[in-house]
Formats: C-alpha cells, sequence, structure tokens
C-alpha cells in the first residue's frame, strides 16, 4: 500500500508513465495481484479515474471513506490554515472557493504547473468535498461490486470490523486484532506562518537550497523537523466552529450534497444535515 503517490491526478508524473510509477512508488513488487494506493485527490475529477482504467483496467477496486462534508471542508481548512498558505475566514474561504479556481496565480516551484492545481488541492474545501460527483461517474461505468463505502464515523468507531469489511471486499484475510489505533491528524497551526510558506508552497528558495543540500533525504529530515518545530496545538475552541456559523455553512452548502449522496448510496447520512444546538 502506498500513500498518496499522485500518479493520475497530477500531469507531470502521469506522463512520466508506469515505469517510473512502479519504480519510484512499489520498488519491492514483483507482479502481485493486489496492490494499493491512497490518494484524497482522485474523486474530484473523471480525468484521474479514466487513466487508472487506462492502465490498470476496469477491475480496479475503490474503496471510499465518506466524513460529513462540512466537517472534512472545515478540517480541510485548519490543514490550509497550518501550511501558512491561507488568510481568509472559513466562511469567506467558502465563498471565494470558485473564484480562486477559476482564475488561479502562478505558483513557482509547485509540484504542479497545471493552472489551479494548486488552488484545487489547497483551496477546494467545498470541491474536495462534493462525492456525489465522482459516485455516479463510477456506478455509472462500473459494477458496484467494484466500489465500497465506509462511513468516516463508523470507521472511527469499529476501526477493526471497518477494516476487515475491507477485506472481505479485497478478498484477503481479516485481520485478527489491530496492532495500532488510526487517528486523525490533529489540528495545529504554524507558529511562523512565512516558513510554513516556504515549506509547503512552491517557491524560488526551495530551488535555491536543494543546490546547498543535494542529499533527498537530508532534505525531507530537515522539512520534518522544521515542521514539527514550527507548529502548536489548537485549542478546543480553535478546532470548532461556532455552533450558529455551523449551522448556516451547513445549510448554504452542503445540504444538497448530502441529499444526493443518500440518494446514490442510500447510506445512513441524515444525521449529517443535524443542525446544532444554539443554546448556551
Amino acid at each position: 500500500m502506498n500513500r498518496e503517490a499522485h500518479f493520475t491526478d497530477v500531469n507531470e508524473n502521469y506522463e512520466k508513465g508506469l515505469n517510473y510509477f512502479y519504480n519510484k512508488h512499489y520498488k519491492e513488487y514483483a507482479g502481485q495481484r493486489l496492490i494499493g494506493n491512497i490518494n484524497p485527490a482522485l474523486h474530484i475529477e473523471t480525468r484521474s479515474i479514466d487513466r487508472i482504467w487506462k492502465l490498470f483496467g476496469k477491475e480496479v477496486k475503490f474503496i471510499f471513506i465518506l466524513r460529513n462534508p462540512l466537517d472534512r471542508a472545515y478540517s480541510h481548512y485548519l490543514m490550509t490554515c497550518r501550511r501558512g498558505l491561507e488568510t481568509l475566514s472559513f466562511q469567506d474561504a467558502l465563498k471565494s472557493e470558485y473564484d480562486r479556481i477559476n482564475h488561479p496565480t502562478n505558483h513557482p516551484g509547485y509540484y504542479s504547473a497545471e493552472p489551479a492545481h494548486f488552488e484545487k488541492n489547497h483551496y477546494g474545501y467545498r470541491l474536495h468535498s462534493t462525492y456525489s460527483f465522482m459516485l455516479e461517474y463510477l456506478m455509472a461505468h462500473i459494477d458496484k461490486s467494484y466500489i465500497k463505502l465506509i462511513l468516516f464515523d463508523e470507521f472511527a468507531r469499529n476501526q477493526l470490523d471497518s477494516i476487515n469489511e475491507i477485506c472481505s471486499f479485497l478478498q484477503i484475510e481479516p485481520l485478527g486484532e489491530l496492532k495500532e489505533i488510526v487517528h486523525s491528524n490533529e489540528a495545529k497551526k504554524p507558529r511562523s506562518i512565512a516558513l510554513s510558506k516556504l515549506i509547503h508552497g512552491g517557491s524560488p528558495v526551495k530551488n535555491i537550497l536543494k543546490q546547498f543540500l543535494p542529499s533527498a533525504t537530508v532534505r525531507k529530515r530537515l522539512r520534518a523537523y522544521l515542521l514539527k518545530k514550527n507548529l502548536k496545538t489548537l485549542s478546543g475552541e480553535e478546532r470548532k466552529l461556532p455552533n450558529e456559523l455551523y449551522n448556516e455553512l451547513l445549510q448554504a452548502y452542503f445540504y444538497d450534497e448530502i441529499d444526493k449522496i443518500k440518494a446514490i448510496t442510500d447510506l445512513p447520512v441524515d444525521h449529517w444535515k443535524q443542525l446544532k444546538s444554539l443554546n448556551k
């Protein structure tokens, strides 16, 4: 299993061909029938899925862990803030999202030069929280037996059962026990926004630094060290949307999407539309 290879969703990587994909991300691959990749960006456009089918055939299996769209969007927003790339409030960021994507700016040194790739990745809070679009596309082109859907809340409550459901879906042996519980990333914010921007964004400065630090291993270790030192944990209040704002954004942006998801999948997602109490 490889985490976020970004092969079919990044033009520059895809154009290098399948041998590059295997050599970079699956060096131990020796013709095994089952390999996997985790990529949170595959569901935002059909191009990536079409490329997967072209390369690997339509017997590829897809696993989606679906989270409450508003909770996912806000978690994405906090991540972008943590990277020092977001200056707007969450409410304003949602309003500005499509304008940002439709009017992309240049980001020298970013790993893809495709217009709006940066904006979709970092500012696509609603885009990445819209699941119905891709689920409709997949179900129109492949049998439902190639698609496994799991609710995020259920996975968090019953990880072993959920993982064993996935094992059954993949036709592999179930786990007897979990050696390690999977935790979500802790919400944090940068101490220095300038340093965070340098680490996460595209910058000519990073290209200059590569000349002084030619070793990719050394750069990776330095990056991890700087990231760790530059982050501090958010308070409980900072991690939560005020109930009134939560209700406003839920109704404004995500009600219709939740209805579509339910209609397509028949999953029990009505609780995602539940408004929060305004009582103090």
